[in-house]
């Protein structure tokens, strides 16, 4: 995989919708388009659901048909048991298959009230907010969130001196 493919990939993995990059290889760029189609299918289906208008449901449900897959039963241990789906990935569009399926998850579940831009300076990320307080300002506090305290410190600092 090439040409940002990489990246989608190590993603996918990142945020436990694959546990191992595939094996298929699709034509140059692919997978890249594909994920960025996914990703304004998805960014358009958020903002309309946010704003309680209707959602556009069928370039998603385009992708869901793409979706082959099935369960098997996982041992925790000897009496812990988990299910477990796993999705088939011959095709660009079965590969992104679980990311198109967590985004109908967010979307007919969601309290969307909790769902929120980031505060980040130029950022375009939305997040659900699963804090206790419900007042989380940032999509990673780790990463944007980090950055934004240090900004603010570093000015109160200069305008101290």
């Amino acid at each position: 995989m090439a040409n940002g493919c990489d990246d989608v990939a190590v993603w996918t993995i990142r945020e436990g919708f694959r546990d191992t990059p595939s094996s298929t290889t699709w034509p140059d760029g692919a997978l890249l388009r594909k994920a960025r189609n996914l990703r304004e299918i998805a960014r358009n289906a958020v903002e309309a659901r946010k704003s309680k208008k209707t959602i556009p449901l069928e370039e998603l449900n385009d992708f869901l048909g793409h979706l082959v897959s099935h369960c098997i039963l996982k041992a925790k241990s000897r009496i812990e048991f988990r299910l477990e789906r796993v999705y088939r990935q011959k095709t660009v569009e079965e590969y992104l298959a679980p990311v198109a399926e967590s985004v109908t998850e967010l979307l007919s579940h969601a309290d969307f009230d909790l769902v929120r831009h980031c505060e980040g300076e130029q950022c375009v990320l939305r997040f659900y907010d699963r804090t206790k307080s419900q007042r989380r300002r940032w999509c990673s506090p780790q990463f944007r969130g980090n950055r934004a305290k240090v900004a603010a410190f570093r000015a109160r600092a200069k305008r101290s001196r």
